[in-house]
């Protein structure tokens, strides 16, 4: 005589029961698990995850497992309630390849100057002493929207630098001749 196996099959899948109650556990601590990251400030979307320890994400790790920010080009660092007053590092590099560029074009800086540095005490986050320019006496050939652009007084100065290497260098041709 044959036996035949009879098998309990799950009327909501479709799947052998013990395969369905495999499933139904593995997607309640899969969603366990979402607000464990959610909680985090971790959200998975499409194109990856998000990092957002605040309200809106400002971060994201994209399915490439590139950390991209969510405003174009911009990753801001605190508030004008939370400010982060120093940024320690072993290094920082900013790309300056031609690659992804167009328009190249020599800067003109003879018409330009920096204002004189300021002493100043702030008055939100800790209250210290600093000395820095004021975005407000600052040219706009220095700023990026309402912020100084780090990297163009950086430029300023190697520019500022070489025309002083320059006069050095003609004086010293002058007092030889």
């Amino acid at each position: 005589m044959r036996k035949i196996a009879i098998r309990e099959v799950d009327l909501e899948t479709g799947l052998e029961k013990h395969l369905a109650e495999k499933i139904k556990q593995l997607e309640q601590e899969n969603q366990q698990l979402n607000e464990k990251i959610k909680n985090l400030g971790i959200t998975k979307t499409e194109s990856g995850l998000e990092l957002s320890p605040v309200d809106t994400p400002s971060v994201q790790i994209t399915v490439d497992n590139v950390v991209k920010p969510i405003e174009p080009n911009i990753l801001k660092i605190g508030d004008v309630d939370s400010y982060i007053h120093d940024v320690v590092t072993a290094n920082i590099t900013i790309p300056s390849s031609i690659k992804g560029k167009k328009d190249i074009q020599k800067v003109d800086f003879e018409k330009t100057s920096l204002p004189l540095p300021k002493k100043y005490k702030r008055t939100e986050g800790i209250e210290r002493e600093e000395i820095f320019f004021l975005a407000e006496e600052t040219p706009e050939t220095f700023k990026v929207g309402d912020s100084i652009d780090l990297k163009a007084i950086v430029s300023y100065l190697a520019w500022k630098v070489a025309m002083l290497e320059q006069a050095v260098n003609d004086l010293r041709r002058k007092v030889k001749a």
